[in-house]
């Protein structure tokens, strides 16, 4: 999945809040992963040699400096752009009531 976001089961679906977590969550680890690689990348070039351990916890370290409203998307802009995925067909209503 992008940038770790969990599966959404497509017989079942999942509420447009949840996929709009998963998105802004999956835009701030990617983030993150760009970051953490422009700072490894910065280190090795140094020099430094960089476990996996270490890397790990730089993009722990650039994970938590990224803003979740770093995305400037509201709700509301999810919600207009999730309308037009609707109409392109590309997602559909749950039929279960």
């Amino acid at each position: 999945m992008p940038s770790g976001s969990s599966r959404i089961d497509a017989t079942l679906g999942d509420t447009q809040s949840d996929i709009c977590y998963q998105y802004k969550e999956a835009i701030a680890r990617a983030t993150a992963q760009t970051r953490a690689e422009k700072v490894i990348s910065d280190m090795v070039v140094a020099g430094t040699d960089v476990t996996e351990e270490e890397a790990d916890k730089i993009y722990q370290r650039e994970l938590k400096k990224v803003s979740r409203k770093f995305s400037h998307m509201r709700y509301h802009s999810f919600l207009m752009y999730f309308g037009v995925l609707k109409r392109l067909a590309w997602v559909e209503k749950d039929r279960r009531k």
